[in-house]
């Protein structure tokens, strides 16, 4: 994939002084320069056009640090994967996966487009539809390992992501469309989608039994994960978006799942809650055929009583631990 041309490239700015470039979008950054806030890349080859190969060179490094913008997106990429740090955990180290949600975020500089990450479902689409475009398109990846032949040494952008081309553009303008896509039932709530399963009578969310959600995501599970009794052939359904939130940032279906979404509609996500339900929650898809589904989450539980008791635990809680 082409990420720049010499023609598209406006004039750039040299780097004289303090000046060092920002590693994501390539704009002059004044100085003084933390130790903590510079990348010294490492150069091993160049690009040869006219031979169509890597030349290699002796090694050089380039100096690199972030702009105030860039930083901001990178703080952004932190506290996402601080917020869903479950789910983060199983797709690699906390710096990997920060440093590939800040190359996600770099797809905003490019398209002027806001990526979310409010939820471990937004995590999880946008490094699928937009990692490749936002890391083709850091400053830094024209340096380092290899130096593109039309990238200058001693000299920045005169404007954020000016060195990204037409067709690296499109990518990210590609990708960010397919990343709206995968949202279009969140513009409001509708009945679990028609086709499999054949059991048109389980029209609810499997978790809390919702009949309306923004969006739906399938689910095959036992009934003895879902809190019922074991049966012979598993359960095939739906969960709505907030317990296939729930879902995603536990791992597996099970009472550690069923009683984080139960909780996330309580709006109460203290550890010590999780702790507190000594009662086996079952999941609205374990209940028999037949059953109509919710028109509140979770209404086949008793959630006053449980929200009494939560709230009695943490009370007590309070008081045990003002008495120590």
């Amino acid at each position: 994939m082409s990420t720049t041309s010499p023609a598209a490239v406006p004039v750039a700015i040299a780097l004289t002084g303090s000046l060092l470039p920002c590693g994501v979008c390539g704009v002059a950054v004044p100085g003084p320069h933390l130790q903590r806030d510079v990348t010294e890349l490492a150069i091993a080859a160049v690009d040869d056009p006219r031979l169509g190969v890597r030349e290699l060179t002796p090694q050089r490094s380039l100096a690199v640090t972030r702009c105030a913008a860039c930083l901001g997106r990178l703080e952004r990429a932190r506290a996402a994967v601080d917020a869903f740090g479950a789910f983060a955990a199983r797709l690699g180290s906390r710096s990997l996966i920060v440093e590939r949600l800040e190359a996600v975020l770099a797809v905003e500089g490019v398209t002027g487009s806001a990526v979310r990450l409010e939820s471990p479902r937004d995590l999880s689409t946008a490094l699928e539809q937009l990692n490749v475009a936002g890391a083709a398109a850091l400053w830094s990846a024209r340096f380092a390992p290899v130096q593109a032949s039309d990238a200058r040494l001693g000299v920045a952008n005169a404007s954020p992501f000016a060195h990204v081309g037409s067709e690296l553009r499109q990518a990210a303008r590609d990708g960010l469309a397919a990343l709206l896509r995968s949202r279009l039932l969140r513009t409001g709530p509708v009945a679990v989608p028609l086709g499999p399963p054949a059991d048109s009578e389980r029209r609810g969310c499997l978790l809390c039994g919702v009949a309306a959600s923004t969006v739906w995501e399938a689910l095959t599970a036992s009934t003895r994960s879902l809190g019922g009794q074991p049966s012979a052939a598993p359960i095939e359904g739906d969960v709505c978006s907030a317990c296939s939130d729930a879902l995603a940032d536990v791992g597996s279906v099970g009472q550690t799942s069923l009683r984080r979404a139960l909780l996330q509609h309580l709006g109460m996500t203290r550890t010590f809650a999780l702790d507190a339900i000594e009662m086996t929650v079952v999941g609205w898809g374990a209940l028999p055929d037949g059953t109509p589904p919710n028109a509140e989450p979770w209404a086949h539980v008793d959630v006053a009583a449980l929200r009494r008791d939560l709230v009695d635990v943490q009370e007590r809680g309070y008081v045990n631990a003002g008495a120590r």
